[in-house]
């Protein structure tokens, strides 16, 4: 009988994984509702592709020159750097959490020249260990470019 029930209780938590996992849309999948989402997209794909290839320059080149990123967590405080500040900031982090991005659906709010995107960043090292990040994004459009403004963590 105890056999039996373990048996059972395995197979359906293999299966609510397995629904859950299916539930679960990620950036790839979102259809951006107007030209600016599509933008908005665009550039949060091109963050993901950028950090994961160790591009600080890459990086830099998306943000605004007035921008204020978190960076740190975790053993050392969080902190926010403007721009200037960013060059040095962020290699210990892109360096940290270079692999393995993926970003979930986003839920953007944009009005006029100024967009908020709330997304969920999950960093996967190996197969075994998962780190998970709901983020803001505070864009700003500047000649028909988004760039970006802030980005905090939780």
């Amino acid at each position: 009988m105890q056999r039996r029930l373990i048996f059972i209780t395995t197979i359906l938590s293999i299966f609510l994984l397995l629904i859950g996992c299916a539930a679960q849309t990620n950036l790839k999948d979102y259809e951006p509702k107007s030209p600016d989402e599509e933008a908005i997209v665009s550039l949060l794909n091109k963050w993901k592709e950028t950090w994961e290839s160790g591009n600080l320059q890459g990086i830099l080149d998306m943000l605004h020159d007035d921008a204020k990123i978190m960076y740190g967590g975790g053993p050392t405080p969080k902190r926010i750097a403007t721009k200037e500040e960013a060059k040095k900031a962020l290699p210990g982090d892109i360096a940290a959490f270079c692999c393995g991005l993926k970003l979930g659906t986003p839920k953007i709010d944009a009005s006029g020249k100024e967009a908020n995107v709330e997304i969920l960043i999950v960093v996967t090292e190996g197969w075994h260990m998962q780190y998970k990040w709901p983020y803001t994004f505070n864009l700003v459009k500047e000649n028909n470019r988004w760039l970006i403004m802030s980005w905090k963590y939780q």
